[in-house]
């Protein structure tokens, strides 16, 4: 291939793939959409300064620590990559339904979050058995998050109780799980040219996040940060090296 020199300006597709050990990897699913993603080289250096010229000139520089860290604006907040950045479990909740869900001590204009989000059908009662009419003793301000407004409990007796159908969902419990190194692959298009390339990084492990926007007034973004490892399996091939490869395809 002859040596071209030409300017970039780069995007593409983004994978991670579970590492298996033995240089292996496991299939691989797209992250979405990505704003900016970089590569950040840090050598740490011992430098040695000789003292017989009177110059006080450096004399030896020693690697003493090499790191290469990622930084990666994901744009999709699926369970997948939220789980990359808070270390957590996800599993998957299949819809069903509740009886005798127990409220907690209630008065008019307080709010109860029920167990489950989703809901329908939902009937409450009182101790003694009485219903609760919707938009009089009570009204429903988000069926998906579950939230019941208290309206009026006029004569009714307490614990109030809940009976209702709720849909399926994902659940990510934080902060639960040992991170583990991903291989990060990056499907490249240069678009000055529509040439192409093939980014490696065979083991990178991501960092809990610093951010989380609960509210956003534009378009958010989840911030990974992480750090490539050492591959020791592909660090004896020097065709490979320790930490990845680009391959320039046109």
């Amino acid at each position: 291939m002859t040596t071209v020199r030409k300017d970039f300006s780069r995007q593409g597709a983004i994978y991670l793939a579970e590492t298996l050990g033995d240089g292996k990897r496991g299939d691989a699913r797209w992250i979405g959409d990505t704003g900016t993603v970089s590569l950040s080289i840090n050598e740490e250096q011992e430098v040695r300064k000789e003292n017989y010229t009177g110059q006080r000139a450096t004399s030896v520089v020693v690697r003493t620590g090499l790191e290469i860290s990622i930084e990666m604006n994901i744009r999709y907040a699926d369970a997948e990559n939220l789980a990359l950045g808070l270390h957590g479990k996800t599993s998957t909740v299949v819809g069903g339904s509740v009886t005798d869900e127990v409220f907690p001590e209630t008065k008019a204009g307080r709010t109860i979050i029920l167990d489950k989000g989703g809901i329908s059908a939902l009937v409450i009662s009182d101790n003694g058995g009485q219903t609760l009419t919707e938009n009089t003793h009570y009204r429903i301000r988000s069926d998906k998050g579950g939230v019941i407004e208290i309206l009026d409990l006029a004569s009714f007796q307490q614990p109030l109780k809940a009976n209702y159908n709720y849909g399926g969902s994902q659940k990510l419990a934080v902060l639960t799980q040992k991170p583990k190194p991903v291989y990060l692959f990056m499907d490249s298009i240069n678009t000055v040219d529509n040439s192409r390339e093939r980014l490696h990084l065979y083991k990178v492990e991501f960092q809990p996040l610093a951010n989380l926007g609960l509210i956003d007034e534009s378009l958010g973004e989840i911030t990974l940060q992480g750090k490539c490892l050492l591959d020791t399996v592909y660090q004896l091939d020097p065709e490979l090296g320790g930490y990845g490869k680009i391959e320039l395809l046109d």
